[in-house]
């Protein structure tokens, strides 16, 4: 979950969560050990609450792992454009006869 959802401000805190595994007052809150109110983001930063920072934290980590996923797969083909053109150039120097020795 980040930002534009909904998100979790409780009745004494000062800060709202995301729905995460690992933020311990979101844990609380799912478990039902936790009374809590569910508001979209916008409502709960004009209410004055402000992101917790586990939340934050996590919400940074997930979105440099999203960057590096679109990274990765853009050079995903060329990776296998290179091994396609590797395997082309080895089969036909294999079926030309360069790997043999020629007699003379």
């Amino acid at each position: 979950m980040h930002s534009g959802d909904e998100v979790y401000i409780t009745k004494t805190g000062k800060y709202y969560h995301y729905l995460d595994d690992s933020c311990l007052i979101t844990a609380r809150i799912v478990k039902g050990n936790m009374k809590s109110k569910k508001v979209l983001e916008t409502e709960a930063q004009r209410l004055g609450y402000t992101l917790c920072r586990q939340c934050a934290k996590n919400m940074k980590e997930d979105t440099t792992l999203v960057e590096k996923q679109k990274d990765n797969s853009k050079t995903a083909p060329l990776l296998l454009m290179e091994a396609g053109l590797s395997f082309y150039l080895f089969s036909y120097k294999l079926v030309s006869g360069a790997f043999y020795k020629r007699e003379k």
